[in-house]
């Protein structure tokens, strides 16, 4: 999002997120912070396999939309640029 230039004339850049995304992080944020009180190392690969499945739990917890697949496929992608 940083590197994106806006089209001439628009002064917003967003990006849409759905609420799976945020529940996502909400559940990995109080993971973390337990693994953190208990003196465990996270490692980056660690906390991005644990969002992935935390977000697979919960895609499979929800009805299957066309949204909900296409985030699924913008997660993933994401996932791996971190």
């Amino acid at each position: 999002m940083k590197g994106i230039t806006p089209a001439k004339g628009v002064t917003i850049i967003s990006k849409l997120r759905s609420s799976l995304h945020e529940k996502m992080e909400k559940l990995l944020m109080v993971w973390v912070t337990e693994k953190q009180l208990k003196g465990d190392t996270l490692t980056q690969g660690i906390i991005c396999e644990k969002a992935r499945a935390i977000y697979g739990d919960l895609l499979n917890q929800t009805q299957r939309t066309s949204t909900d697949e296409a985030s699924e496929d913008s997660f993933k992608s994401q996932s791996r640029l971190v």
